[in-house]
């Protein structure tokens, strides 16, 4: 189980290698910027799950050049039940990954300037963006495979990104192997994991 972490101010008494969940839906302060970037670089695992791409922030500040899209990743073809729950299919070999032949996303996006080395699971050729919001392939709009899931390596830790929070909540986690990813997060580090509340909107739906 994930424990609760209420401000970024108490990051510096998380175990060096723990694991730190964030899903934003608010804006980062320059000081919480800089409070992750020491956590990552001293030996912690960042989980940023994103769709609005508020997390964009947190990738410049750390020097990366990968971005959370922020348009809406559709499937026409390996899909469940609608075309903006689409099947992940393609997974690069990692303890992240392992024993996961299926993931299915919600309402996701993709992500960009993620190098092919560091991608750990692609969406399938037919995918698109739906840059115009008619759901809808047009002419010019990005096709797949497009990276959902990546790695990146910081100092001694180290920073995942998922195009889909949705992924966490209860009614995705018994879709094909979603629950396997969560567990195969949980297991990265054996110092814990924790869930970042800060970033979230306050009201009791949110933070439940």
């Amino acid at each position: 189980s994930a424990s609760p972490l209420d401000s970024f101010a108490d990051l510096s008494a998380l175990p060096p290698r723990g694991t730190l969940i964030v899903i934003p839906y608010l804006d980062f302060s320059p000081a919480d910027l800089d409070k992750l970037r020491g956590f990552v670089s001293s030996g912690g695992t960042l989980v940023l799950a994103d769709d609005y791409g508020f997390s964009n922030q947190v990738l410049e500040h750390l020097g990366f050049k990968a971005r959370f899209s922020g348009a809406l990743l559709i499937d026409p073809l390996y899909y469940h039940r609608q075309k903006w729950l689409p099947q992940v299919l393609h997974f690069a070999p990692n303890p992240i990954t392992s024993g996961i032949t299926s993931l299915v996303l919600n309402h996701a996006t993709c992500l960009t300037g993620v190098e092919d080395s560091d991608a750990l699971a692609l969406s399938s050729t037919v995918s698109f963006l739906d840059m115009d919001g008619h759901q809808m392939y047009n002419e010019g709009e990005p096709t797949g495979p497009l990276p959902v899931i990546s790695r990146h390596q910081l100092g001694n830790g180290q920073v995942i990104l998922i195009a889909d929070p949705s992924i966490f909540i209860n009614s995705m986690q018994g879709i094909d192997d979603n629950h396997t990813l969560i567990q195969n997060l949980a297991s990265i580090s054996p110092d814990g994991i924790f869930f970042d509340q800060s970033h979230l909107p306050a009201s009791n739906l949110s933070q439940s």
